[in-house]
């Protein structure tokens, strides 16, 4: 019987001892670190961001740049030199811990300057009897840097 009494005060005293403040807690991010090198070529790279501590309840980062006229970035961390220089890559923490990692890269090899896609016209088509069908497309500028295209459906029963 006394130990019966022992049990039950034991897992009282634990059910009741945590306190409000960190019952639904969240853990904020600590420390993010930008990986790889900090050199930047002709060829768009793509950065990523290790982000602790390991149980993070958001793990996401917001990309950015100092000086857009060197390179620019997009959401996913697609780092893209214009001209040759020195640019500052910043992450940023989603979850309002305010925590930042930044990075200096050296961009060079950049011969001319890069032209970036304005429009993608798809010519007009109509599948029919499921039968194949060549897709054709008009990209302006006509000078873009980079005219390579990446398709996805929107629905694979296509």
């Amino acid at each position: 019987m006394k130990n019966s009494i022992i049990l039950i005060s034991l897992v009282f005293f634990s059910l009741f001892s945590c306190s409000k403040d960190d019952m639904g807690k969240e853990t904020q991010v600590k420390t993010i670190v930008i990986n790889g090198d900090a050199s930047l070529s002709s060829t768009p790279k793509q950065l990523t961001a290790v982000v602790l501590p390991s149980d993070a309840n958001k793990k996401e980062v917001t990309w950015s740049v100092s000086d857009s006229e060197i390179a620019v970035i997009t959401e996913t961390g697609l780092l893209t030199g214009i001209k040759n220089g020195t640019e500052k890559v910043t992450a940023t923490a989603t979850d309002g811990s305010g925590v930042k990692a930044d990075k200096t890269y050296t961009v060079s090899g950049i011969t001319a300057p890069t032209v970036f896609v304005e429009n993608v016209t798809i010519a007009e088509a109509t599948i029919t009897n499921g039968q194949p069908l060549q897709l054709t497309t008009q990209i302006a500028p006509a000078n873009a840097t980079n005219k390579t295209i990446n398709w996805t459906a929107s629905s694979q029963a296509i």
